[in-house]
């Protein structure tokens, strides 16, 4: 047995694994990081990327803001701000002449002590400080509207100035594509209808983790910015931490340039390829602040459901010390109950907040989620997760009880318990009834039916007679009047052995990730049985099997175990 730390709130939690089940384990790549962050700033400001050098841009006199992070952001600005005001002044910049603007979006303000925390005391001695309130009209600019609607409102901090300086991190976003650059002005600095409008188009397919040509969010945002940025200086600061939080690399230069070649080296740090998609998945989302609530939490859960095949279930190390985040995303998944009618709304009247329940509650639709959390219990439930516990161990003996597998063993058994009570009449012919069985796990319950098909023995002698009882015995398992319907199923096209399954552990970096998959059936031979994708195709494919997710991790996040089984699946 191996002891197996997992990052939680300030502290960790534990678990115990039999090590020869560890198929991978996967982390961040190993960077070394930087050891002399005073001049690793400035190599980075005097060797700028798509721009002159900082002391060509910066002339004695002017005015900068400098907008910062807030706390559920990593960032370690007070390791970088003195050091880039220090130099401001050698340019010629006076401290009365210079402020920092928190870029919040819709998050709470944070309080005088954050601040200075935020960035050291030297520099909050010496700078004012603003928070950046979204719902204080009053503290904003117009600046025009984008060409999908969006009415570009900035916070007036940063207007009356000669330069803008945007630092922070970059990471993975689930449907802005990549955090920082200009981030930290929409949605970091704008108003609240302009945060708004923006992600209400996180609802389009085309949003997502790690896109940017065609994402209507990002270019939105970029084109936003770009109103914002007519006759005003910008200028990048961004850097890239590690899981420690330590600086691997920083990048300094045009705020569209430098920031597309940052995000070039996210994909490298942060990317890691895994075997397959898994049956349970534990994830932590690195500790405070990654974990300080639900609102933050959701980055991870993204991450969990791309490692995480289609019915499967995830548990998350997630303290949640300040509960949910947002009373508007308790309220929409309390009154309305499902990711659907979540959707539905927010497509009538988009509203930040219930956006946020959406984000959480679609990823309920692939797998069960469970949370090992001090998130009130009742919440928890509220918020659609699947159950809330004190310990790893408690979480994996739920989800247990819930994988397809143990399911349909308990089905088994409740139909043998109860077969005398069955006309044969009652079950025979009705082919299309476990498509419905597992619709609570998924919008396709084919797909998780193909796939207990494949999992449950069926009667060798009469192999379609045994597929028939299987559909009545999960319909009597849910103790529900099922729809029949007629479905092809190609029954006699695999064969399960079930004798042997095996149980595997992979490690998976718990940060934000694509899944790119390709998948046919071969001629002959062996399907690739662990590829439970393959199995459920319905379409006829040749040519070679596999499976390929790509994993982008979070910065930030520690890491996830995937757990999955093997089972062998061969043509007849």
């Amino acid at each position: 047995m191996k002891k197996y730390v997992l990052p939680y709130g300030q502290g960790s939690k534990e678990i115990e694994l039999d090590e020869t089940l560890v198929l991978k384990e996967v982390r961040t790549k190993e960077f070394e990081p930087l050891k002399n962050i005073p001049y690793e700033v400035l190599e980075a400001i005097y060797h700028p990327i798509g721009c002159p050098p900082i002391n060509e841009i910066i002339k004695p006199g002017q005015k900068i803001a400098f907008i910062c992070n807030d706390p559920t952001r990593v960032a370690n600005s007070f390791d970088f701000m003195p050091v880039l005001v220090n130099e401001m002044n050698k340019l010629g910049v006076k401290d009365e002449d210079m402020h920092i603007v928190f870029a919040l979006g819709t998050h709470r303000p944070m309080t005088e002590e954050e601040m200075v925390q935020a960035v050291g005391k030297d520099v909050a001695s010496r700078l004012k400080m603003y928070n950046s309130l979204c719902n204080e009209q009053e503290d904003f600019k117009y600046f025009g509207t984008t060409s999908r609607g969006t009415p570009v409102w900035i916070n007036k901090h940063l207007c009356d100035v000669d330069h803008v300086i945007l630092t922070g991190t970059i990471v993975h976003h689930y449907f802005s594509g990549y955090g920082g650059g200009r981030k930290a002005i929409l949605p970091g600095c704008a108003a609240m209808e302009t945060v708004r409008v923006n992600h209400s188009f996180m609802l389009d397919p085309a949003a997502g983790l790690g896109k940017t040509t065609g994402n209507p969010c990002y270019e939105d945002q970029m084109e936003g910015v770009a109103l914002f940025a007519k006759g005003r200086s910008l200028f990048l600061f961004n850097a890239i931490l590690n899981a420690k939080h330590q600086f691997l690399k920083m990048f300094a230069g045009d705020y569209i340039k430098a920031h597309k070649e940052a995000c070039k080296f996210v994909d490298e740090v942060y990317g890691s390829v895994i075997p397959k998609e898994a049956d349970l998945v534990i994830a932590s989302c690195g500790g405070y602040p990654k974990d300080i609530n639900v609102y933050q939490m959701q980055k991870t859960m993204d991450n969990a459901a791309c490692a995480v095949r289609k019915g499967g279930a995830v548990i998350m190390v997630a303290e949640c010390v300040e509960g949910s985040g947002s009373a508007v995303l308790e309220e929409a998944c309390r009154r309305l109950g499902s990711p659907q009618a979540i959707k539905a709304e927010l497509e009538k009247d988009f509203r930040i907040g219930a956006n946020k329940a959406y984000a959480v509650t679609r990823l309920m639709e692939k797998a069960k989620y469970y949370l090992v959390t001090a998130l009130d219990r009742k919440m928890a439930r509220d918020m659609l997760f699947s159950g809330a516990y004190d310990t790893i161990e408690e979480a994996l003996a739920a989800a247990e009880k819930w994988n397809p597998l143990s399911l349909c063993r308990k089905a088994l058994s409740r139909y043998r318990a109860s077969k005398n009570n069955l006309s044969r009449s009652s079950y025979k012919g009705r082919f299309g009834v476990l498509c419905r069985l597992m619709s609570f796990l998924s919008e396709k319950p084919i797909e998780i039916s193909r796939e207990l098909l494949h999992r449950l023995p069926l009667s060798r002698s009469k192999e379609r007679e045994g597929s028939q009882e299987m559909f009545s015995l999960c319909a009597l398992f849910l103790g529900k009047t099922l729809e029949v319907f007629s479905l092809d199923v190609h029954f006699k096209r695999f064969r399960t052995d079930l004798a042997k399954p095996e149980a595997n552990l992979a490690f998976v970096q718990a940060g934000k990730e694509t899944v790119h998959c390709r998948f046919g059936f071969p001629d002959s031979g062996e399907v690739g049985g662990e590829n439970f994708l393959v199995v459920r195709q319905t379409r006829q494919h040749t040519g070679p099997c596999s499976l390929i997710p790509m994993v982008q991790a979070d910065q930030g996040a520690d890491f996830a175990i995937v757990l999955f089984r093997k089972f062998g699946f061969s043509q007849r």
